[in-house]
This record gives C-alpha cells, structure tokens and sequence, in this order.
C-alpha cells in the first residue's frame, strides 16, 4: 500500500502512532510531504528516524529547506553564540525567520550532536525531493509540498523550481489536472473553504493532507483513498 502524510513537525510520538495505525509494512511507501522539523518537540530525532526507514520518502518543505539551508553553515560551530560569524547575508536573512517560526528547537537538538551526527542529518535533508509522480491503485498522483506556482498544465513538474513548490498554497477551487490529483501539505485544511476542521480535504482533483494541528495529524492511502488520523 502506498500512503502520504505531512505536517510532521517534530512530532514523534504522533509519526509512530500513524505507522502503528495504517499497520505499516516493510512492503509499503509512505510520502512525506515535508515540514519535519521545527516547533515540535524531536525534530532530529524524527528525522533520524526517518532515515532508518528505507520505504519512507521524504519531500521537501519550507520548513526542511530553511533548515538545510542555515545548518548546513553552522555544521562546524560550537554553540548558538557563534552563529552570525558563520552564516553568509542568505543565511542570516532566513535564520531570523527560522527563528520565529519555530527553527530553535531544531537548531538546539542540532548543535547537541557530534560531527557524524551532525552529517548524519544534513545527508538526509539533502536527499528530501522536491515532488514525486505516483500511481497507486487506479489513481494517479502528483505530490508536492506547498503548491505549484505560475501552474501550466503543460509545465512538466520538474520544471517547478524550490520557489514554485515550497512557498505558495494552490487554489484549491481550482482543477489543476483532469487526469491526476495534485496532493499537498502546507496549508491546514481547516484554512480550505469547505473542508471540516481536523480533516483531510479532497476536492476538485485536490488532496490535501497537512491538518495544521498540534495533536493530531493524518495520513491518506493512495490506492484508495482512505484517511486515517492519531491524536497524540
């Protein structure tokens, strides 16, 4: 079976109950629609634990992007105090962002690893894609993290650039494929107009996965269409 969840966020505890409730197997995928880091309470080690699991893909996120983006220059530094001697203007720039939105938590369990560890993560970031093309059941499936901006449906996907699919929420009254579903994390469905609240949202070839919740989160078998949700 095929599945996608998104708006881990650090959230553990709340990512292994999900496995434990779809019953994951060795012989299933399940899709990470990015945002693993940040706000929650074990980023690294979400994302650590992700990596040990070879059937589970993930993709990026604003959130994983800007991380990636500022870690990758602080990988030799000692403590937080350092940080503005290592970080070119780009990376000063997104680092007082990533600290408003949830990055210290992150950037503290970061800095606690040794050098292998520390690699260990930027490795893993840096295998994120940025969409993939799926088939599942008698469905087919394009997954990305935010959106598809300045969409063209004659625009191939991997002619969307980090800016066209990270940042800007897709106009969910719109059908973007006739053929496919354009499945997305991002936005919390509770913002979709239509969708019930701590629910996924399907609609107009859309599947929207992210519920922007802090407790709760929910994954989608692709074959067919079901959803699942754990509180944790």
């Amino acid at each position: 079976m095929i599945y996608v969840t998104a708006g881990l966020h650090g959230n553990l505890e709340g990512f292994l109950k999900l496995l434990d409730k779809i019953n994951f197997k060795d012989q299933d995928i399940l899709y990470v629609l990015g945002n693993v880091v940040d706000k929650g309470p074990k980023p690294v080690e979400l994302l650590l634990d992700m990596s040990f699991r070879p059937n589970v893909v993930p993709i990026l996120g604003n959130h994983d992007y800007i991380a990636f983006t500022v870690l990758s220059q602080l990988r030799d530094i000692a403590d937080e105090e350092e940080t503005e001697d290592y970080l070119d203007v780009v990376g000063l720039r997104l680092f007082d962002w990533w600290m408003d939105n949830g990055g210290q938590i992150t950037l503290d369990a970061f800095l606690a690893g040794d050098e292998d560890r520390r690699e260990g993560i930027l490795d893993y970031l840096e295998e994120f894609t940025l969409y993939e093309e799926v088939e599942a059941g008698k469905f087919s499936y394009v997954l990305v993290h935010a959106g598809m901006k300045n969409f063209d449906p004659e625009r191939a996907p991997e002619k969307y650039g980090i800016n066209d699919l990270l940042f800007e929420k897709p106009d969910y009254a719109k059908v973007y494929f006739e053929d496919r579903i354009l499945v997305t994390g991002h936005t919390p469905t509770d913002l979709i107009e239509g969708c019930e609240s701590g629910k996924v949202y399907k609609g107009n070839n859309h599947l929207a996965v992210d519920l922007g919740m802090d407790n709760k989160i929910a994954a989608v078998r692709l074959d067919n269409g079901e959803a699942f949700y754990v509180d944790f």
